[in-house]
């Protein structure tokens, strides 16, 4: 996929007006003086060497064209909460698909995982833990920017759950440019970690992507096809850091990650963590006696870091003050 870029974006004036004022205003890529209609717009991102363009129609589904043929490639259905596109300029909105034609996006592909050169055996998978119960690309940037393990890494965001935005400011302070960004939308399937190992290439720093489980149980529906991927992923060794979004369900989807070499989880704060922001509907016994769980018998090598610098290894509270003590209390109390 040398070569491509993405850009997402409505077709009601009203988002297309948002999205140029913001271009605009800030330092993008994008030159879009002049323009003020989708059609022009979309002409001039052709003209600019953008290629496959992902383009939300009203709130039901998103067609992807290739504007180099001009060629509708398929149509992803959305199911999520309805959202005011035009309420967000400085954000380029995520949709979770339902669907959407695997053969067409692996047409769209050139190059696989493995014949990238600067593959990294060493791979990292690291969990976020419902950071304030969201967690958002700018937790994450936070929590990395304060993790000297993680400076210079790739990431894969990926996110299980959430219906998510990705804003322009959290994308500058992870990578410097936008053009550094692609997203890439899929659902659990049985062909999913092959069309990913295919289609998921590096054209930036980051990549996204948002499986389907709107409505849904993702313990159900996701469990095996999310494992597959991660093995998928390890196996082709071209990331550094992945991080997932794991905050629905995640007692079933931390156990796919057994084989992986190295575990992070955060969470926002140490009361974070133990009033139970692990799982929405969690109580915090609950959360942090599956965490506990999870950590003595499987994984003692898993870190619970959180940003106001209190860390949980081996069901050990590290770095405790005494202006925590009521949550190291019941912390114990849960072990």
């Amino acid at each position: 996929m040398a070569g491509y870029s993405l850009a997402v974006f409505s077709d009601s004036f009203d988002y297309i007006h948002h999205f140029l004022a913001y271009c605009r205003d800030h330092d993008t890529p994008f030159d879009v003086s002049g323009f003020t209609d989708p059609q022009s717009l979309k002409a001039h991102l052709k003209n600019c060497g953008i290629d496959i363009l992902l383009l939300p129609r009203g709130m039901e589904h998103i067609g992807i064209i290739n504007l180099k043929s001009e060629k509708k490639i398929g149509e992803i259905v959305y199911l999520g909460e309805q959202r005011n596109l035009g309420s967000s300029p400085k954000e380029i909105l995520m949709y979770q698909p339902m669907s959407y034609l695997l053969s067409d996006l692996e047409t769209i592909a050139s190059t696989s995982f493995n014949d990238r050169p600067d593959s990294d055996p060493d791979l990292c998978i690291v969990g976020i833990f419902a950071l304030d119960g969201d967690a958002s690309p700018g937790d994450l940037a936070i929590l990395l920017s304060d993790s000297p393990e993680f400076s210079g890494k790739k990431v894969l965001y990926i996110d299980l759950d959430s219906f998510s935005g990705f804003s322009y400011e959290h994308s500058l302070k992870l990578n410097g440019s936008l053009s550094d960004l692609i997203f890439y939308y899929t659902m659990g399937s049985d062909e999913l970690a092959y069309a990913l190992k295919q289609c998921v290439v590096q054209l930036g720093s980051i990549h996204y992507v948002a499986p389907a489980v709107a409505g849904d149980d993702p313990d159900e529906i996701a469990y095996t096809q999310w494992r597959s991927f991660v093995t998928a992923i390890a196996a082709a060794g071209n990331y550094s850091v992945v991080i997932f979004n794991l905050r629905s369900n995640c007692r079933n989807f931390l156990h796919m990650f057994a084989a992986c070499r190295k575990i992070y989880l955060f969470a926002n704060s140490y009361e974070t963590a133990v009033s139970g922001a692990f799982t929405s509907g969690y109580s915090g016994a609950r959360a942090m006696a599956f965490h506990d769980h999870f950590i003595r018998n499987e994984r003692p090598d898993i870190l619970l870091r959180m940003e106001d610098g209190y860390e949980i290894q081996a069901g050990i509270l590290q770095n405790a003050s005494s202006k925590t003590k009521k949550f190291k209390d019941r912390w114990k109390k849960t072990t």
